[in-house]
């Protein structure tokens, strides 16, 4: 329903009726304002909490500044979004033209380090990054509040062990990178 309205049914049996006109009075069907999620790998995806075969429209800047109300004819959104530290969206669930939620703004709180890279050669680990390395080597999720070490970070294992590393990275300015994992069941033997 696009509208507010009455809706009347009248129920018929070859060409008889059967029953009396009933009527329902109906509010239109409105999408909820859009809410954004963001992932560590600097992509925010726009979503629309009540409804999921709406379409999404949205505006964006990458300087700071302000971008215009979104419309119909304003970018249709298919896949999450890549951003940057100044990036700001705003975005409108449009069911029709006479049904459409409010705009809801997001504007980026800063951008993720990219992930280190984990590589493993005879029985030396070594993890590589753009930033401070936070690892831990029992399987546990490392955070920023562990040891910091410069990158390249080598690890030396012991042959015919489990490795189960997690890892992180944070570059000053930034917000923690996401965990990368390396888990080989049995180090190489030597």
């Amino acid at each position: 329903v696009e509208s507010t309205g009455t809706i009347k049914v009248v129920l018929e049996k070859f060409g008889v009726v059967i029953t009396s006109v009933a009527s329902k009075y109906v509010e239109p069907l409105i999408p909820a304002d859009p809410t954004f999620e963001t992932s560590c790998d600097n992509r925010v995806s726009i979503i629309c909490p009540n409804m999921s075969d709406v379409n999404i429209y949205y505006t964006i800047t990458n300087d700071g500044s302000e971008p215009a109300d979104p419309t119909s004819g304003s970018t249709l959104y298919t896949s999450p979004i890549q951003f940057t530290a100044t990036t700001r969206i705003k975005a409108k669930a449009i069911l029709s033209e006479s049904s459409a939620s409010g705009v809801s703004s997001f504007t980026s709180s800063g951008v993720h380090t990219a992930a280190p890279t984990i590589t493993i050669s005879g029985l030396t680990v070594t993890i590589t990054a753009n930033g401070t390395i936070y690892y831990t080597t029992n399987g546990s999720a490392p955070t920023t509040s562990l040891s910091g070490h410069p990158s390249p970070l080598n690890i030396g294992v012991s042959a015919g062990s489990e490795v189960n590393i997690h890892a992180i990275a944070m570059a000053a300015g930034e917000q923690a990178s996401c965990v990368v994992r390396l888990l080989c069941p049995s180090a190489p033997s030597m």
